[in-house]
């Protein structure tokens, strides 16, 4: 069941979600491919060195090369750093993922030698971090583009705007070299490119967001206080670490002075539960508010929402129900069984606190 200020029902929440589901799915924008203005070598790892680094600036086969000794046959290079990108994320944006690629081939292979991805890290304040993300598969003699990362890909950190945009932010790549006598391969980079994945910070400005637990329910309640014609709020729901799946929507009104929302999650069991706002602009552009987190290891028998309610309240129960006030008074009030819930009409109810009763269970419920 679910309550906010405007007249809106569910079945136009229903039809805007059609309407708009498609342009759910570009959630991030994306800047054009960059290319990097700084190479370094870091020879913390590997025994080879690449020559020329600045080679990789563009793709037009002036290429940096790392190529097998005949003193040390086999074995890793030094990192590529390539870094100053020269990007320029809004400052109050979110990263949604970082992708690298990176044009290649090997050369002077023979049956006996071959070369490989050793290493493709992130650099982040001119640190080497993150996850490691070679591919695997020998290359070939012929350049191609290798993809690395992408869209939705952190590479195992954290990253903000202001570090994206940095001088010392970048990539890092070395190169496996497997070589015997007969054969003495290089690793030839001719182009490091990289773009990032991002989500524009949008004029829906939320005051609050905050959930409680009442008996067998989440109650979710937050206030706006900029809004933008033909947005809309999806509440999304994810039990026990599964996939997020959206529970409700509501329509925004272009309000500067913003609006108060409430939602009544009903279908609760014994779980782990999280929530969180998605705010849609007409664009498709998406925000995210906090992560929200319960965990739910009772069930009272007796449930009630909403609560606090003003017209009508619904409860879990097929058992005879009494009404009491803080005083004991009992009221009599029109009420309509269907199967397992009880719906009882409370608008003649003066406002206050109230007490159900039924099955031997006692719960509390407030009338605004």
């Amino acid at each position: 069941m679910q309550t906010h200020s405007s007249s809106y029902g569910s079945i136009v929440f229903l039809a805007i979600h059609l309407l708009c589901s498609t342009a759910l799915k570009a959630q991030c924008v994306a800047t054009s491919w960059q290319n990097p203005t700084s190479f370094s070598i870091d020879n913390s790892i590997g025994v080879y060195n690449f020559s020329l680094p600045g080679n990789a600036q563009n793709s037009d086969n002036s290429r940096a090369s790392a190529s097998s000794l005949i003193s040390i046959l086999s074995g890793n290079t030094h990192y590529l750093k390539a870094t100053g990108f020269n990007f320029s994320i809004p400052t109050d944006a979110s990263i949604c993922g970082a992708t690298v690629e990176i044009e290649y081939h090997a050369d002077g292979l023979l049956l006996t030698a071959a070369i490989r991805d050793n290493e493709v890290k992130l650099v982040k304040n001119n640190i080497i971090t993150g996850d490691d993300y070679a591919l695997p598969g020998n290359w070939g003699s012929s350049d191609i583009y290798r993809s690395y990362g992408g869209s939705a890909d952190l590479w195992g950190t954290t990253l903000t705007p202001a570090e994206v945009n940095a001088s010392n932010f970048g990539v890092a790549f070395s190169a496996r070299i497997i070589a015997l006598i007969a054969a003495l391969p290089s690793a030839e980079i001719d182009h490091i490119r990289m773009r990032i994945h991002y989500n524009l910070l949008l004029p829906v400005t939320l005051h609050y967001f905050k959930a409680t637990k009442k008996g067998n329910y989440i109650d979710l309640e937050w206030k706006t206080v900029e809004e933008e014609d033909n947005a809309f709020i999806i509440v999304q729901r994810s039990v026990n670490n599964g996939s997020w799946k959206n529970i409700s929507q509501h329509a925004l009104q272009g309000h500067s002075g913003g609006n108060l929302y409430r939602y009544t999650d009903t279908a609760v069991t014994k779980g782990n539960y999280q929530y969180r706002l998605q705010m849609v602009l007409p664009s498709g552009q998406i925000k995210y508010s906090v992560i929200k987190h319960f965990v739910v290891s009772d069930l009272a028998q007796l449930q009630t929402y909403p609560n606090p309610a003003k017209e009508k309240i619904t409860i879990t129960t097929t058992d005879k129900v009494i009404i009491n006030d803080l005083w004991g008074r009992c009221f009599s009030l029109p009420m309509i069984s269907q199967g397992t819930t009880t719906t009882i009409s409370i608008h003649t109810l003066p406002a206050g606190i109230y007490f159900i009763k039924a099955g031997g269970d006692t719960v509390k419920f407030i009338k605004d």
